[in-house]
């Protein structure tokens, strides 16, 4: 996947990513998803969460969400709302 923002902080202590405005994610399956706000917590096993609108438009459809969570190495991503 690649992820792209306007900004972003790495808190080297949390081993955490906070990325903001405009982010945006694609991947090599077709998946393309846009959020203002998303936390990547880089510990094992990875994590993302983000609880700002997020759409999305992908091989199974579109979504609209309040936020979302990633987990299980991607392998699990729930949409809120």
């Amino acid at each position: 996947a690649a992820l792209t923002s306007k900004t972003g902080v790495y808190d080297q202590k949390t081993n955490i990513l906070t990325l903001t405005g405009e982010v945006h994610v694609t991947d090599d399956q077709g998946y393309d998803v846009k959020t203002e706000l998303a936390r990547i917590n880089l510990n094992d096993p990875a994590q993302a969460e983000g609880d700002q609108p997020v759409t999305g438009i992908g091989p199974k459809g579109k979504v609209n969400g309040r936020g979302f969570r990633i987990t299980d190495e991607g392998k699990t991503v729930i949409f809120t709302g």
